[in-house]
């Protein structure tokens, strides 16, 4: 099976990240902060933008069952992906955030074939 990517594209002078579909929270959402992407190259889906001085804060993973994995130490993130509706599963990766690593760095994505 070929690894899916998100791919870097340029747009206006300006790149942005599209992410695979089984990455975002939905077919229709990506979470931005402003100082990571201009939400305006998201065109075409629903652009939730993450307040605060930390673009870290929308570093989230979305787990297989639809629930979204938000950093502890980033409680206005967990709060804004809770009034969309999704269930949030905090976990506390102060430590690494300490050294720059953040959910998605830190994570691996397997398939249920490989938990079996």
């Amino acid at each position: 099976m070929k690894a899916k990517r998100a791919k870097v594209f340029c747009t206006g002078g300006r790149q942005a990240i599209r992410l695979p579909k089984e990455y975002r929270f939905d077919s229709e959402t990506v979470l931005v902060h402003r100082a990571g992407a201009d939400p305006m190259v998201f065109e075409g889906v629903r652009v939730v933008e993450i307040g605060g001085d930390d673009p870290e804060g929308a570093n989230v993973v979305r787990l297989t069952n639809g629930a979204i994995m938000v950093a502890a130490h980033h409680p206005r993130t967990a709060d804004v992906v809770a009034s969309l509706g999704y269930s949030v599963v905090l976990c506390d990766v102060s430590e690494f955030a300490r050294a720059d690593g953040g959910l998605t760095c830190l994570s691996i994505r397997l398939r249920d074939q490989y938990l079996a």
